[in-house]
């Protein structure tokens, strides 16, 4: 296991790739914006944004910057408009989601990574307005450029979980692992990775920060977007051991055993999965999440330790 804090400048110039791998860029569309459509009677990625349709825009910033197009929708009918929405900007796939019945954003990613051709993933909220172009190819060069199978920023010190890079190989086997432990949060795929880089972004100027998504009516601004300062990054290196949480247990005994070995190399996700399922182990598996969550503190990431408490306290029934 390591860990590394790197002080970084933020520079997207050297946008490159390699080889010829591809890209695929995953909008999560799929959303239903309550509040939105009780105040306004609209969906929310409709609502205008200086002039545009909040979907466009996010639209437009990702188009240039992958191969491949994916909108992630919770049903056809809502796909099929975006898609004609989308046109005159360029071709999306519309992948409506695996489990339709399950509102959260964690169906969106899952469906598109799994229906994705990319060797490289970048998933972003279909309510994103104000995010831009750099932003974005920092989180990618991350993945494509140095190794990393998740990049996620860090706003002010909290995990922006909806906006990832992800090395695809490695992304579609923590999404059906995900899918399979009945996992509800999109935090799976940077927990469950084995090589993440966050990036720790503070604004230096004044205006409205680029990861804000738009979730009421005064999230609509004409304001203008603040410029960030990527202050450092913290790169997470942990054995990868996967493997272990993709076994299929025939009794609390292996269950255990698989356990005890995610714990020693320090896999305190999928430890706390693994031991999810079984009534008996219900102890362990929070145990688990309490040790991530010290791990995670040690390190900084005091915005995710809090998930990991959470999912303690919730394995435990604690409110």
């Amino acid at each position: 296991m390591v860990v590394k804090k790197v002080k970084s400048s933020f520079d997207t110039n050297s946008w490159n790739r390699k080889g010829s791998r591809m890209r695929t860029a995953i909008i999560l569309a799929g959303g239903k914006g309550n509040r939105f459509q009780k105040a306004l009677q609209k969906d929310k990625l409709l609502v205008e944004v200086e002039g545009e349709a909040v979907l466009r825009k996010i639209a437009r910033v990702v188009a240039d910057l992958a191969e491949e197009l994916i909108l992630a929708v919770n049903e056809e009918r809502r796909g099929r408009r975006y898609g004609e929405l989308l046109s005159d900007i360029a071709k999306f796939k519309v992948i409506t989601d695996i489990k339709p019945g399950l509102n959260t954003p964690l169906m969106g990613f899952v469906s598109g990574i799994l229906a994705s051709k990319g060797d490289y993933l970048l998933v972003v909220p279909g309510d994103a307005a104000y995010i831009r172009q750099d932003e974005l190819r920092l989180l990618v060069q991350k993945v494509e450029l140095e190794g990393f199978e998740c990049s996620v920023p860090l706003y002010e010190g909290y995990i922006q979980t909806l906006f990832q890079a992800l090395l695809a190989e490695k992304a579609k086997r923590i999404a059906k692992l995900l899918l399979r432990y009945n996992w509800r949060k999109p935090d799976g795929f940077i927990r469950g990775s084995s090589k993440i880089a966050c990036l720790s972004l503070y604004p230096s100027s004044s205006g409205v920060s680029p990861f804000k998504t738009i979730n009421s009516l005064e999230d609509v601004t004409r304001s203008r977007i603040a410029s960030l300062l990527l202050r450092e990054e913290i790169h997470l290196r942990l054995f990868d051991n996967i493997r272990l949480a993709e076994a299929h247990f025939g009794s609390e005994k292996e269950a255990l055993q698989a356990y005890e070995k995610l714990i020693r190399t320090k896999n305190f996700f999928w430890a706390g999965l693994v031991s999810s399922t079984w009534e008996r182990l219900k102890e362990f598996s929070a145990r688990a999440f309490l040790m991530e969550r010290d791990f995670l503190e040690k390190r900084g990431l005091n915005s995710l330790a809090f998930h990991a408490e959470k999912d303690a306290r919730r394995i435990l029934g604690i409110g």
